[in-house]
């Protein structure tokens, strides 16, 4: 008798899991996340294709990439500070405040090498 109440017990159980998970079912793996998955890779056509669609945390990563003139993972890129700030102004109207920060400290860089180029003097003998 005892066995079969413990069939019993174990049989109830199985059939409550089965009916708590049907058979078949699965959960979905979550989708992998593109920004970081091109960010991780290194991709900036990438993060600018992505940003092109509207993606502001991919426009952050690409205007970094850009101002820094490095890929998260070291590789070297060329600086291009005005397709930075473009890339951050758009993260920046995302809602990005780092993005907005980095478009004020291009546009002082701007400014100040306009007041560099404005102030110099050439030296009397061409120096």
């Amino acid at each position: 008798m005892r066995m079969r109440s413990r069939l019993l017990v174990v049989a109830s159980l199985l059939s409550g899991l089965a009916i708590a998970a049907p058979v078949g079912a699965q959960t979905a793996a979550p989708a992998p996340d593109a920004v970081a998955v091109a960010a991780a890779a290194g991709s900036l056509p990438e993060l600018e294709r992505l940003a092109a669609r509207g993606d502001a945390r991919a426009a952050e990563v690409a205007g970094r990439i850009l101002y820094t003139g490095r890929t998260p993972r070291g590789d070297a890129v060329t600086r291009d500070l005005p397709r930075a700030r473009a890339y951050l102004a758009q993260a920046a109207a995302g809602g990005s405040a780092e993005a907005a920060q980095l478009v004020a400290r291009i546009d002082g860089a701007v400014d100040a090498d306009a007041a560099d180029q404005s102030a110099y003097v050439p030296g009397p003998y061409g120096c």
